[in-house]
């Protein structure tokens, strides 16, 4: 802004290298890649998978395990509606759910808020819909961490991400050494997609499709003859 003539007296309008951006945007990514393939075959497949000893054994046991969060009666969401509906249905699952239960870090907060447990619960009322759910928390972070990766919808990507560690602190699933991960995604939102990223090519051909869009496309008056 020409002579900081804004409320924020100039303060916004600092340019910097994005450059920086790409190591912290690549790790963010593969954080959340990790996270995600994690949950798709389970903590013991993970776990296995590491302690092969040979490059054969680690592929023969990439399997989607039964703790998986997309197997189906498989809840592992730590709330008491989900898992006194579970426990009724028969004790294994209660004590597979209960064993979920406890695998999450010491929480933030101790207890998911009552208003965000009413959403919640509405949105999630029984275990079939939170193993759903459990599928879009899957999908959702292995294609966060892809795209951050590759440096795709970078702004947009970020934000999710930044949304969803508020959403795991609500539900009380997550401890302080997520937090970082928040602050990261919101560094992140700065255009660090744009440096050695998709974005690069991808953000001028959306603006210039929007553009023509909105304000159609530019025509001379004249034309030559």
């Amino acid at each position: 802004m020409e002579d900081r003539r804004s409320v924020m007296r100039g303060h916004v309008s600092s340019k910097a290298n994005r450059l920086w951006l790409v190591p912290l945007r690549l790790y963010i990514g593969c954080l959340w890649l990790i996270e995600g393939i994690k949950k798709l075959l389970g903590e013991g497949t993970w776990d296995a998978m590491w302690k092969a000893d040979s490059i054969s054994d680690f592929f023969k046991a990439i399997t989607i395990g039964a703790d998986s969060w997309t197997k189906a009666g498989n809840v592992k969401m730590p709330f008491t509606w989900l898992q006194d509906a579970t426990s009724g249905a028969s004790a294994a699952t209660g004590a597979s759910n209960a064993e979920a239960a406890t695998e999450w870090a010491t929480p933030i907060i101790k207890e998911i808020p009552g208003w965000y447990a009413s959403i919640m619960q509405i949105m999630m009322p029984n275990p079939e819909v939170a193993v759903w759910f459990q599928r879009i928390v899957v999908l959702m972070e292995i294609g966060m961490g892809l795209c951050l990766i590759a440096g795709l919808f970078t702004f947009i990507f970020s934000a999710v991400s930044a949304g969803m560690v508020v959403n795991f602190i609500l539900c009380a699933m997550a401890g302080w050494d997520i937090l970082w991960y928040f602050f990261g995604s919101i560094a992140l939102m700065g255009g660090a997609g744009r440096v050695f990223g998709l974005d690069y090519y991808i953000m001028p051909w959306i603006t210039r499709l929007a553009d023509n869009f909105w304000h159609g496309k530019k025509q001379p008056t004249y034309k030559n003859v």
